[in-house]
């Protein structure tokens, strides 16, 4: 339903809907190699990973699940870079749109303490960012954004966010100036009228939170969620440099139609401008901590936040939006989801909240060269076996 768009030197920074499948319905069997147990076990994750890839020929696939606040199973088969190292699993991957997530997260600390609002206004925070063209987008609400209904109904052009890659202004400045930007297009709707995804809601989400804290989003997503959460690995921009890297590196396919690493450097990812939106890395034992919380938390207090504000973050707001995740029914369970990739990634999480489930997945690759569905099979099969106690069957 809803997916961005790569092109001209600019990078995809997310994709909003997933389905645990990236080819088949929730209730189709899965096409992945069958096991002898249907429990999961890292063993068992293994041998699913590793048949996905050899389908999907991606360079590398990994996977985390967290049941009950213990790390259940976990497995990551591949190389970081083609030709290079095997791949581990204390790795860290490029979750792209998956970081909306933390920044709705870090939105969640700072109404808990009342330093900002749901129903604050662009108008009431910061009516400098919005256009005499369009005055309608003063009436945007801090909800709005968070759930895509801003009216806000595309992504910045490709050309002009490239600019941003040369851009020597301060990081803050150079937001404020995307977010001005994006609130002087035509809106496709009327305030909290309709859900039309786009990078930009959480763009000027990050800038108006800079604004009333003074501090970047950057150091914001620290303080209020990487350090509390003990989330190490957490950091900003593409990991991994080069055919030596310690880490993954992302994938694309060349004018050939091979498949070849992402060149280090600083358009190895999106420029940082766009951070709120989708530029952080993790390892997926960190990532599956993350969304546990969000599992666990609507239901046992756990010290980050309330029961009632992960509900009320959680709650569906029309379709299958919430705030800053999205919810889905899958065999009789209720699952809070996203995904997320720069175009040379790609990432998936899943949290049941009753059963206390959280699954984190990701490849290296352009989602549209293998990763998604590769990363969409592997999560179907980890979630069969962990809420189904079913083996995926081989077709």
């Amino acid at each position: 339903m809803c997916e961005g768009a790569k092109g001209h030197g600019v990078l995809l920074l997310g994709v909003a809907c997933m389905m645990l499948s990236a080819n088949t319905k929730a209730d189709d069997k899965v096409p992945v190699h069958s096991t002898e147990s249907c429990q999961l076990t890292s063993e068992g994750l293994k041998q699913t990973a590793s048949t996905i890839r050899d389908a999907t020929k991606v360079p590398a696939l990994s996977v985390a699940v967290i049941i009950r606040g213990q790390l259940a199973a976990r497995a990551t088969v591949g190389y970081r870079v083609i030709g290079g190292q095997r791949a581990l699993d204390s790795d860290v991957w490029h979750i792209g749109s998956i970081s909306k997530s933390v920044t709705a997260t870090v939105t969640a600390r700072l109404v808990e303490r009342k330093v900002v609002l749901l129903s604050s206004s662009i108008g009431d925070l910061s009516p400098d960012l919005v256009s005499p063209a369009y005055p309608s987008y003063g009436r945007v609400t801090i909800r709005d954004l968070l759930s895509h209904r801003s009216g806000l109904g595309e992504n910045p052009m490709d050309a002009q966010i490239a600019t941003f890659y040369e851009d020597a202004r301060p990081l803050q400045e150079q937001r404020r100036v995307l977010a001005r930007t994006a609130l002087s297009r035509a809106p496709g709707a009327a305030p909290g009228e309709k859900f039309l995804y786009a990078n930009d809601n959480y763009i000027v989400l990050g800038t108006i939170l800079e604004s009333i804290t003074h501090h970047s989003w950057e150091d914001l997503a620290r303080a209020e969620v990487f350090s509390p959460l003990a989330l190490k690995s957490a950091g900003f921009g593409a990991p991994g440099e080069g055919q030596s890297s310690k880490a993954p590196v992302g994938h694309e396919v060349n004018g050939d139609g091979v498949l070849v690493p992402v060149k280090a450097g600083r358009r190895a990812d999106n420029p940082a401008v766009v951070g709120p939106a989708g530029t952080i890395h993790m390892s997926l034992e960190d990532l599956a901590r993350f969304t546990y919380h969000n599992a666990a938390g609507e239901n046992s207090p756990d010290g980050f936040l309330s029961p009632a504000t992960y509900r009320l973050f959680h709650a569906g707001i029309g379709g299958d939006s919430a705030l800053g995740w999205f919810t889905q029914e899958w065999r009789g369970h209720r699952l809070l989801t996203n995904t997320g990739s720069n175009g040379y990634w790609y990432a998936m999480v899943v949290a049941a909240p009753t059963e206390q489930l959280a699954i984190a997945a990701a490849s290296n690759v352009d989602p549209d060269a293998g990763g998604q569905r590769a990363v969409a099979e592997l999560v179907s099969a980890t979630m069969l076996a962990a809420l189904q106690g079913e083996c995926p069957s081989q077709r």
